[in-house]
């Protein structure tokens, strides 16, 4: 880890969906059918893991809405920050629209280095092909699993 980020207003997160792709309407655009099973983080600032589920969802949304919070992870906000909007939680927290978060998407950020444009379709863009290139341990599983 790197040891100047700890202590930084930065959060980096991944969800999980609950219900299974092949029951939702319109696959993985089916946001509001989805739901969250779990929500995963590390925040540099309080140099911690946390795990978000029905009961306390509204804190990771609070915490990723706090001023100033770099909100960063891969393919938010093409997925996970959609599916957090969608999603109803204890409190009813929303998560701020995107031009509002301070963001940075690792895929997108990886497109526009690539290909000049952030919304360029380009294959070989998936996380593994990321963590493979540094050299970090991939993912152990498909999120397309996660409701099984």
């Amino acid at each position: 880890m790197q040891e100047s980020l700890l202590g930084k207003n930065i959060v980096v997160y991944d969800l999980e969906i609950k219900k299974p792709i092949e029951q939702c309407t319109h696959g993985w655009k089916s946001y509001d059918e989805m739901g969250v099973s779990v929500g995963a983080a590390f925040d540099f600032r309080d140099v911690r893991f946390r795990i978000f589920m029905d009961d306390n969802l509204h804190e990771l949304v609070e915490r990723l809405n706090e001023p100033g919070t770099l909100v960063a992870a891969f393919n938010h906000i093409g997925f996970d920050n959609k599916l957090l909007r969608a999603t109803p939680n204890a409190k009813d927290v929303k998560l701020k629209p995107d031009e509002e978060l301070n963001n940075y998407d690792m895929l997108l950020v990886s497109k526009e280095g690539a290909t000049g444009s952030p919304y360029k379709f380009v294959k070989g863009f998936k996380l593994d092909d990321h963590l493979k290139v540094l050299k970090i341990p991939m993912k152990t599983g498909d999120g397309r699993m996660a409701p099984i």
